[in-house]
């Protein structure tokens, strides 16, 4: 009877110290293998822009947690053999063939494109390289400097990786305040005004009575903040708005009508025509 108790405790004792195997299907899925080529950019842009931009969206891939990155390092010397030194692909049957010598399952190849001296756009498209198939394409476009071009990389990598941009938010006032503020040219509150927009470039007008309006360009980042300061001035009045040339048209007629009167006196009493009424007037006008 010993014996059994005593085997019975050993056999709970195992079942609880030795891990049971795994149940199928638990086991962690591994992260698909993803290479980001630099960006193949117009003239008058640096190559040195272009490595900067495509470590951005390497760096915002890499924090999603939904690849695993390879390193810049492997992908230069497989672009040595495959592309002359290029340290980028520019069409499909590159990207395909340099995401096979990589082992990677997906390649992210682009460029940065001026549509205009102060308008740029970067583009960038997710290749499955098995498939040899462009799964996913996403652009941004914004002024060509160099801040805006790092947000609009940010924005592409998040839409490459299929994350939601958080929105940025805005915090806009104006001196004086109560002025209109407009947003993309939508009328949105007066100031002082907050309000969350999406990541992007966006065109902020703040207008107010007897002011000149103010326009400011912004770039808003994925969960960021920035606040807009407006200091409105006022507006100046047309010559004709002033109050000296109301003072003087006021006395001209006045005179006009005067002489006009004295005219049609005299030629009543005269019993003839009417004379021309003579005599100056004087305008007074502003002193400076």
């Amino acid at each position: 009877m010993r014996s059994v108790i005593s085997l019975m405790l050993v056999f709970f004792f195992l079942s609880a110290t030795i891990p049971l195997p795994a149940a199928q299907g638990t086991a962690p899925k591994a992260k698909p293998y993803l290479a980001v080529m630099d960006l193949k950019v117009d003239e008058g842009i640096s190559q040195t822009l272009s490595k900067a931009l495509s470590d951005k969206i390497r760096e915002v891939i890499m924090s999603t947690g939904k690849y695993v990155l390879i390193d810049r390092g492997n992908i230069e010397v497989i672009m040595t053999e495959i592309a002359h030194g290029q340290s980028g692909c520019f069409d499909e049957s590159c990207a395909v063939e340099a995401g096979r010598l990589l082992s990677a399952h997906f390649i992210v190849t682009g460029a940065v494109v001026k549509l205009s001296p102060q308008q740029c756009q970067i583009s960038a498209q997710l290749t499955d390289v098995a498939r040899a198939e462009i799964i996913k394409v996403a652009s941004d476009t914004t002024t060509c400097d160099g801040a805006a071009l790092t947000a609009a990389a940010e924005n592409v990598a998040l839409d490459i990786a299929g994350v939601p941009r958080k929105p940025g938010r805005a915090v806009i006032n104006s001196s004086p305040a109560g002025a209109t503020v407009y947003i993309d040219g939508e009328k949105k509150g007066v100031t002082p005004f907050s309000a969350e927009l999406k990541p992007g470039k966006h065109k902020v007008i703040v207008a107010a009575r007897g002011y000149q309006l103010s326009e400011q360009q912004i770039v808003v980042a994925p969960d960021s903040s920035q606040t807009l300061q407006f200091s409105l001035k006022k507006e100046k009045k047309k010559w004709y708005q002033t109050w000296w040339f109301y003072t003087t048209v006021g006395v001209v007629l006045a005179g006009g009508i005067a002489g006009a009167f004295v005219g049609g006196a005299s030629g009543k009493s005269g019993g003839g025509a009417a004379a021309a009424p003579s005599g100056t007037i004087t305008v007074i006008g502003p002193t400076y």
